[in-house]
């Protein structure tokens, strides 16, 4: 069964707390995540490996990783949910991914820092680490959203699911990106979006708002409409901001209390 579902950003922001809106943020991620009680937590990030057309899942028996911010260092290891793992990479539109070895000392996959930000605010426990697909039609993403939501829905055990991702990365001129009008048209679609709890809307931005706006949320965010469509669950808007150039958002099925 599914515990939660949660859309979390992972700016080093989260973890340097350089000003008041990353400060809130921060604390509204550590209290939302902390209250997870779920066995297992699937992470999808756009920073891991990416596959043509596929969505790929470890196989792998641990990830481990480190990532260095501006003012800390995160180092994290944790355990794989293979018997999960191996039950999803058999959707359609996914597949397996073995680093090095699938089994043994050296079966470990490589953790990017989309993973590690979020999962640092959660106890540790066993994850699968998902691979994000740009290049699959938007449809397939959602029903691969609804295939895995009923696979879970079905599986024995507690699971929560993080949608690792930050919105628009054109805000400002000066950065890395450069500046777009998309930015901000792409930013409230998508925070009306998580207000409303009605994702479907996701699936009318038109391609040049997302070229524009230069998010790597969007396609996350449509197998987040399928997982929820699939499960009667409802997300919730809990913070957001523009941090310079890149927008980030906390969306959660968990209400804080």
């Amino acid at each position: 069964m599914i515990s939660a579902v949660h859309v979390v950003p992972h700016g080093d922001e989260l973890i340097d707390l350089p000003d008041a809106n990353a400060r809130a943020m921060s604390s509204h991620v550590a209290r939302v995540l902390a209250r997870d009680s779920a066995g297992t937590a699937l992470v999808m990030s756009p920073h891991s490996f990416r596959l043509s057309g596929r969505i790929g899942v470890s196989l792998n028996e641990r990830a481990t990783g480190s990532y260095s911010t501006g003012r800390r260092r995160i180092r994290m290891s944790r355990r794989i949910d293979t018997g999960l793992a191996r039950s999803i990479s058999g959707l359609p539109d996914a597949c397996s991914i073995t680093f090095m070895t699938e089994r043994g000392e050296k079966s470990i996959f490589p953790l990017d820092f989309g993973s590690m930000i979020p999962l640092r605010f959660m106890p540790a426990r066993k994850i699968v680490v998902l691979t994000q697909a740009r290049d699959l039609p938007r449809e397939s993403l959602v029903m691969f959203g609804q295939n895995m939501g009923r696979l879970l829905d079905g599986a024995d055990g507690a699971y929560s699911v993080i949608f690792s991702a930050d919105q628009a990365h054109t805000h400002a001129a000066d950065g890395p990106y450069g500046y777009s009008p998309e930015a901000s048209i792409y930013e409230e679609a998508v925070r009306r979006a998580f207000i409303s709890g009605d994702l479907a809307h996701l699936l009318d931005i038109d391609e040049e708002t997302v070229q524009g706006a230069k998010p790597d949320s969007y396609w996350e965010l449509l197998v987040l409409h399928g997982l929820l469509k699939e499960l009667g669950l409802r997300i919730h808007y809990i913070y957001g901001y523009v941090a310079h150039y890149f927008g980030m958002m906390l969306a959660s099925t968990a209400v804080e209390q």
